[in-house]
Parts: C-alpha cells; structure tokens; sequence
C-alpha cells in the first residue's frame, strides 16, 4: 500500500492555507476535507489519482499566485473602462478650465499626492480641465486634453514600478510610462503616433 509522504501531505496542506491567506478569499472548508482524505493510504493501482492531487494542489497553491485562478485587475481594462465612462456619464472634467494653476490646487485634499499639471496648448494638445477617478483600487488623478476633436485622459497615481507600454483596446490607443515616482496613462481614440507625441511633449514639458 502507497501511503504520500507526511511531510508532502503538511506541506501541500500548509500552503493552500498561507495562500488562503494571502489572496484573501477563503477555499471552501469542502475542497480542504478532500484533500486530506485524498492523501490517506493510496493503492498501488491507484497512483494516478496521487498525481490528480498533486496536480489540484498546483491549481490551488501555484496559480492563485500569478492571477491566473482567482483572476487579477486587469489595468489597461480598467483605464478604458474609465476614458468611456467619463465621455457617456458627461463627467469628463470636476474642475473645468485650461488654467494649470487653478487645476493643480484643486486636488489639493482630493487626492494623496500632487500630480504635474501641464497645459500643452501651444503643442496642439490644451488642458480642458481635471477630476478625480477610480483606477486599480485606489483614488487617482485624471487630467483632460483635447487634440482637434479628440479628447486624451491623462490617469496619474504614485507607483515605483517601472511602465513602458502601448496597447490598444477596444479602438482606443493606450501609452503608460513612469517618471519622477509616479506612474502616466494617456488613452484616447487619437492615432498611437500622436498619442506618442502627447506623451513626449507632456513628459518633457516643464510643469512650474
């Protein structure tokens, strides 16, 4: 009779708890009652079913680690989730106006950090106004362009994790990058070469 090893039993056992644990989200006291007595003495002829728990045990331990199992926040999703909502809710802008030093002072209170507020209008790109939102899970600020009939969300927060990306979702085109420990996404139906363009003149202008 094949009986798995104690220690692999404690083991495997031990961490579908830590990780419990860490995602947050409870495994059902049922699927715990299985393993055990899954891992109870095993016939020979029944080894195949050592190695389904071994490969369930991945299922619950390995793959909530990656996001895969229980799913993770998908950002660009959620920052084209934002651009369309702030066009059809008619609530692109809390405070409206191209004047950078009233725009900047409002979020003063609002938010917990201070985000460069930049008005592009001689590059073609003017600042309308700006608002708060709801991006990853937590408060950030969005700052409103428009290029011709086009209108660019710019969402800042503070991160130290490095961004260089393009994307497009959707029909809207996406750039993110990070500069002076906060982290940028533009996203807007403008084509990706001159949303490249407002990334450049945003993020080499000078915010004073």
């Amino acid at each position: 009779m094949f009986r798995a090893p104690d220690a692999l039993r404690d083991r495997i056992l031990a961490s579908i708890a830590v990780e419990a644990t860490a995602q947050t989200t409870q495994l059902p006291w049922s699927i715990l009652q299985r393993i055990r007595r899954w891992l109870r003495p095993i016939e020979p002829w029944s080894l195949p079913s050592a190695f389904a728990v071994l490969a369930l045990s991945f299922i619950l331990v390995v793959m909530p680690r990656t996001g895969t199992f229980y799913g993770s926040p998908d950002i660009e999703a959620e920052l084209v989730s934002g651009h369309v909502r702030s066009l059809l809710a008619g609530h692109l802008m809390d405070i409206a106006t191209s004047d950078r030093h009233t725009v900047k002072p409002w979020f003063n209170g609002r938010i917990d950090f201070s985000p460069p507020v930049i008005d592009l209008k001689p590059q073609g790109y003017p600042l309308k106004g700006g608002r708060v939102d709801y991006i990853g899970g937590r408060v950030v600020a969005a700052l409103a362009f428009q290029h011709n009939a086009h209108i660019i969300n710019l969402f800042i927060w503070p991160s130290m994790a490095p961004v260089s990306a393009t994307d497009e979702r959707n029909g809207y085109n996406l750039i993110g990058w990070t500069q002076d420990g906060l982290t940028f996404w533009a996203i807007s139906d403008l084509n990706a070469s001159e949303l490249k363009t407002f990334k450049q003149e945003f993020s080499s202008a000078s915010p004073d």
